[in-house]
């Protein structure tokens, strides 16, 4: 598995959430055309050896005593075939957008492969977000 997943992919959690695959991509030409980055399609096509794959990502939360509070949540992607890059960032998007829309760190910066898994034999990386 890579250590790394779509690093130089430019994109915002703010973004609305498409409803197929090819409005996904067409999404994410369009925002990597208005920053100045554009998509590189082989990259976002790759297909990695796996049919499930987690994604851990961090958000933050006002707890009760006012203060700012990290919550963490695992996004677990499955198929019945192998997954492109474009299929899995695509889910992850699908299942974190309601919590990572309105954070200052909404911005994708990548994936990285963890060390630890949450399910035995599936590949664990950490959706990595800037501001």
């Amino acid at each position: 598995m890579p250590h790394t997943i779509l690093p130089d992919l430019a994109w915002s959690f703010s973004g609305d959430t498409p409803e197929s695959i090819a409005e996904w991509e067409e999404a994410l030409s369009a925002y990597g055309e208005d920053v100045g980055m554009p998509v590189d399609l082989e990259s976002l096509w790759l297909v990695l050896p796996v049919r499930a794959l987690d994604v851990q990502y961090t958000y933050w939360v006002v707890g009760n005593n006012n203060e700012w509070q990290p919550k963490s949540k695992v996004v677990s992607v499955r198929a019945s075939r192998l997954l492109s890059c474009s299929e899995i960032l695509f889910e992850v998007h699908r299942a974190s957008h309601a919590e990572l829309e309105d954070q200052d760190h909404r911005f994708f910066e990548g994936l990285e492969l963890l060390d630890e898994v949450f399910e035995k034999d599936v590949p664990a990386y950490k959706l990595l977000l800037g501001s």
